[in-house]
């Protein structure tokens, strides 16, 4: 049986922050939108796929799209990739602007009491409760690519980090590492491009490269005719995965199938839906552990101390208390990863061999990837026997879902999910300075 596909398009639908009407005026378009999506349809039963609301880019469409349905009849479904109540605090202010008065009409307006929960990992299905359907990223069926692998033409080894400029992907940490253990290589990203509020992030990463004369390249497949992210893995030596959050995790799956080593953080939030889908990747760390003696560790707690302050008065008065402080004990070994933007370029602004030497003994795991990397013994990650989350598979569990829109069932409790959410977010071993810096 066939199917047709109407594409309507509306600005007003993008991010809030991005919107040059009033938030009476987004809604009115929004309301046209979706009023000709469903056009000639109206006496349908209609299921709406609405992704990523609780992110809160667009409070306005969440709450638009759930009263159409209300109005219409309609069914809802709602798509979880990330949460601003996972450490996005930018985002309360939008919220607000969209006409939220407190953190429960948020909950309803963002999650939607009456919609059906989908997440794409078991830990975020864990949080918003057992109502909630977990539907992971699928997968190609088979195994691909394994011993496709081509050399590149130059003698540097090429170590990729598949990504654009995004704070998450913590991408200082990702040129540390091939400094530390493949001084020889060159670190590249695929793309260059980043959103407006990740620009003062990217700019500050790129001066410092041009600066220091990093062995990065920023963009990599952005000149015409450079091929896909495919062609470009099966030629790099390893791929970099220094990200201090992910939804899915699909540059794990994407080292896989290309056959190449993943030298990779280890993330709680993501490896064990892949671990039980049957990958195991080699290469893991938990954290880059530097010596306090590389920053100015008095500089550093002041900064923190400013940060601190500004992400309170930003949270909600109710969470304000709740926030975890975050400055480094005098003497004590820290993540880099948790250092704020300043401290991560201070650390890279150390003669990478002296930093290595004096940070190697806190790093056991990291010297065994230098060691491996040294001898070009690096192990791609196998793809594993069997695939159960193909393209088939997602798509028959994704009408499963879809079915159960229209069947009687108890309202989701989003105020309760949210409180989850925002209790696993505020403690300090949720923080990363570097998500919630400028």
């Amino acid at each position: 049986m066939g199917a047709e596909v109407v594409f309507v398009s509306e600005p007003c639908c993008d991010y809030l922050g991005a919107q040059c009407k009033s938030p009476v005026q987004t809604a009115a378009a929004i309301r046209r939108a979706l009023a000709k999506a469903v056009s000639g349809l109206e006496n349908e039963p209609t299921l709406f796929w609405l992704h990523n609301p609780a992110l809160a880019r667009n409070p306005i469409l969440a709450r638009e799209v759930a009263e159409f349905c209300k109005r219409t009849r309609s069914e809802l479904a709602v798509h979880h990739h990330d949460f601003w109540c996972a450490g996005r605090w930018g985002r309360w202010d939008d919220i607000v602007r969209a006409g939220c008065k407190n953190l429960d009409s948020a909950a309803g307006v963002l999650f939607g009491a009456e919609s059906v929960q989908i997440c794409i990992n078991g830990h975020d299905r864990a949080l918003l409760g057992r109502r909630a359907h977990l539907l992971s990223n699928p997968l190609a069926a088979g195994q691909p690519g394994l011993g496709r692998r081509r050399k590149s033409k130059s003698s540097t080894p090429v170590w990729v980090a598949p990504t654009r400029f995004l704070r998450r992907k913590n991408l200082a940490e990702a040129v540390l590492l091939a400094r530390w253990l493949r001084p020889e290589a060159l670190l590249a990203t695929t793309s260059g491009a980043c959103s407006p509020d990740e620009e003062p992030y990217a700019k500050r990463l790129r001066d410092a490269a041009r600066a220091g004369r990093w062995n990065v390249r920023f963009g990599i497949l952005e000149k015409s005719g450079a091929g896909g992210v495919a062609i470009l893995l099966r030629s790099a030596e390893a791929v970099v995965l220094s990200s201090v959050q992910e939804g899915f995790g699909m540059a794990f799956v994407e080292a896989a199938s290309a056959g190449i080593p993943l030298v990779g953080r280890a993330l709680p939030a993501v490896l064990p839906d892949l671990r039980r889908m049957g990958f195991r990747f080699p290469h893991l760390y938990r954290g880059v552990m530097v010596d306090p003696q590389l920053i100015d560790l008095e500089a550093e707690n002041r900064r923190r101390k400013l940060l601190f302050e500004k992400v309170r008065k930003a949270l909600p008065k109710v969470l304000r208390a709740r926030l975890g402080r975050f400055e480094i004990p005098k003497g004590a070994a820290i993540d880099f990863a948790r250092l704020t933007h300043t401290g991560q370029l201070e650390v890279l602004g150390c003669d990478p061999q002296t930093a290595w030497k004096i940070c190697r003994p806190l790093n056991p795991p990291l010297r065994k990837i230098e060691n491996l990397a040294a001898f070009g013994g690096l192990q791609p990650t196998p793809w594993p026997a069997k695939v159960e989350n193909t393209n088939a598979a997602y798509a028959r569990r994704f009408l499963e879902i879809a079915s159960s829109a229209f069947l009687k069932r108890q309202r989701f409790d989003a105020s309760a999910a949210q409180r989850r959410l925002l209790r696993a977010a505020l403690g300090s071993d949720a923080i990363f300075p570097i998500l919630l810096e400028p």
